[in-house]
């Protein structure tokens, strides 16, 4: 993250589903007339229907929907005097459209949607008041042809993740979305808490001058055996060392890849697992510079051995759009493997970025060039920090999740306090530690948001690779 106080890397430290949870019981929901109402979901139908102030509504499903495959689900209300009537909708899964109309939900989920979107609601409303139909859970499989296991294009000479046609697939060729966290501190006692949290994915700043054998142990033991795909970051941190976020000096960029090519003997032994984020937020916006200096990185980190993803940042403290729109697609094929991972992050930017839909125009491209795009970092919003935003991170994992791209959160354990310690007005996902998780209330507010929020939280979306 840019403008951080930097003093903190330094220091150690259906409808007609099948209900999940549910077992097929019956359901109950509040409509606004106060009165309750309820279905049973266990209809092999898939038939499911409320009433209330003079409203029935009724719909029927599926119990669930393949990758490639279309879902569609219509719901049909009726009311008592004819009035006309009007559809909402709670929790839409991020790859599906709802027609407020008609009252159709619809969408073709993609291999990174695989997964369960819970409470699912649908109502109906007229002047009389509203019905509303139990929430359910839509279940996105990777059953059919269309959710094979992709090959390794034969250009890729790796063992471990790859890119290909604008996704992210694991080592066996199955499709991976990155739903995550940013962690600060490497030396702080945070795994156990990031593990329990269900992170698929952990970025980390990495001290490199501490020994390398220590750093790749810590990433082996707190990452990896935690079924957590690893995101190894070089920041520049410690030891008179510069800061490479918001540095456009290119030799900065070349320390930090040097930096990395020297200890390539080591790193590559996890090649399989990690992605290696080569500078945190280097480079000008808007640049030429950008492109040709991560041309120049790719090529020596290849050379050095590293078949995995790289990850780049955009430039302008990793903020920009134009360097992604204009320059990455020559960034990415400039590298023999075609294994780049690009990233935004968004902060000061947000707003600009959602009203924008910088997120669509980057999955546009994701498409059309075959790379892919990340949301890096973002905050808790509410105007908290030192880059304050009121965009919420609902609105960045929601935005991220309709564009079909993967999003870590800053940050784990970014404290403001002593004892690395965390308060409710800063960027930190825990309370105590820093990092420390055992039970919600030792997530800040923004961590139970990030973690536990039933709609986009990490508990809800993440899954970890099919290599675990």
């Amino acid at each position: 993250m840019q403008r951080l106080a930097w003093r903190r890397y330094l220091a150690p430290l259906c409808i007609g589903l099948t209900l999940a949870g549910c077992g097929g019981a019956s359901q109950t929901t509040s409509n606004t007339t106060g009165a309750s109402t309820s279905a049973d979901t266990a209809d092999s139908s898939g038939q499911i229907s409320a009433s209330a102030a003079g409203i029935t509504i009724t719909a029927a499903a599926p119990n669930s929907v393949a990758v490639g495959s279309t879902y569609t689900v219509q719901a049909r209300a009726q009311a008592s005097a004819g009035d006309s009537i009007g559809y909402s909708i709670q929790n839409k899964p991020t790859w599906a459209s709802f027609d407020t109309a008609s009252g159709q939900l619809q969408g073709t989920p993609t291999p990174g949607d695989v997964g369960t979107y819970p409470n699912v609601v649908i109502s109906a409303s007229d002047v009389s008041g509203t019905a509303s139909l139990p929430g359910f859970s839509v279940t996105v499989t990777q059953s059919g042809a269309a959710t094979a296991s992709v090959l390794r294009p034969s250009y890729n000479t790796g063992n471990g993740f790859f890119v290909l046609n604008g996704t992210l697939y694991d080592p066996n060729g199955n499709a991976f979305r990155m739903r995550g966290v940013n962690r600060v501190h490497w030396d702080s006692d945070s795994a156990a808490g990031i593990a329990l949290s269900k992170a698929n994915t952990v970025r980390t700043f990495i001290d490199f001058m501490q020994p390398v054998a220590k750093n790749v142990n810590l990433i082996q033991t707190q990452n990896i055996n935690n079924s957590e795909v690893p995101v190894v970051t070089y920041a520049g941190i410690g030891n008179g060392h510069q800061l490479t976020s918001c540095n456009t000096d290119p030799a900065v960029l070349q320390a930090a890849v040097q930096a990395w090519t020297s200890q390539a003997s080591a790193w590559t032994a996890l090649n399989k697992y990690m992605i290696v984020n080569i500078a945190n937020e280097w480079g000008p916006a808007n640049s030429t510079d950008w492109e040709n200096n991560y041309i120049s990185a790719i090529a020596s980190l290849r050379q050095a051995g590293y078949t995995g993803p790289l990850m780049i940042d955009t430039g302008g403290c990793g903020e920009d759009i134009s360097d992604l729109l204009s320059y990455a697609t020559a960034v990415f094929n400039s590298d023999p493997e075609k294994n780049v991972i690009f990233s935004l992050h968004l902060y000061y930017n947000a707003t600009q970025a959602l009203s924008g839909n910088w997120l669509q125009q980057l999955a546009a491209l994701s498409q059309s060039a075959g790379m892919l795009f990340v949301v890096g970092e973002f905050g808790p919003g509410r105007n908290i920090g030192p880059a304050p935003t009121t965009v919420t991170p609902g609105q960045i994992i929601t935005a991220a999740e309709s564009a079909g791209l993967g999003w870590l959160a800053w940050a784990w354990d970014d404290n403001n306090m002593g004892g690395g310690d965390s308060d409710n007005d800063w960027f930190s996902m825990t309370y105590a530690g820093p990092g420390i998780y055992n039970t919600p209330a030792d997530l800040t507010d923004y961590g139970q948001d990030i973690v536990l929020n039933s709609t986009y939280g990490l508990n809800t979306l993440a899954k970890p690779a099919s290599i675990f």
